[in-house]
């Protein structure tokens, strides 16, 4: 039982791990403008998850892990013991992870990039096309 708990929690955060997103979040405010060829290496502004997964308190909430468990103890417990355990399980979940998406912040998610029309001194700034590299312990 312990073993399709943890499935159906892993299966359920994966699902929510699918939804992160930054799109059009302004994560690196330098980079709107850059004087130079490359950007070094700055930090995210720091961000609350429930601002890349605005599907996250639906994905994490006691129905569906409970369904993501119950359904990953199809066959190793009778389904009304699997009900029961599971929506319980559940219901310790939610609120651990309502608060987690709301007081955690996304931090040092380092972006870097080149600035592909600098042509200094004719083109002396210009947008940084790049990436962003996580550090561990990005979520605090």
């Amino acid at each position: 039982m312990a073993f399709a708990a943890a499935r159906g929690i892993d299966l359920t955060f994966q699902a929510w791990q699918g939804t992160v997103r930054v799109p059009s979040l302004l994560w690196y405010p330098p980079f709107t403008q850059f004087a130079g060829p490359v950007a070094p290496p700055v930090p995210n502004v720091p961000t609350p998850p429930i601002a890349i997964s605005p599907t996250g308190t639906t994905l994490l909430s006691a129905f569906k892990f409970k369904l993501s468990m119950v359904a990953a103890a199809v066959g190793q417990i009778d389904p009304a013991t699997a009900d029961e355990v599971m929506g319980a399980i559940a219901q310790q979940l939610e609120p651990f992870f309502s608060n987690a998406l709301t007081a955690t912040m996304v931090t040092n998610e380092m972006g870097s990039g080149a600035v592909p029309n600098s042509a200094p001194p004719a083109i002396p700034a210009g947008p940084v096309i790049g990436v962003a590299n996580p550090t561990p312990g990005g979520m605090q």
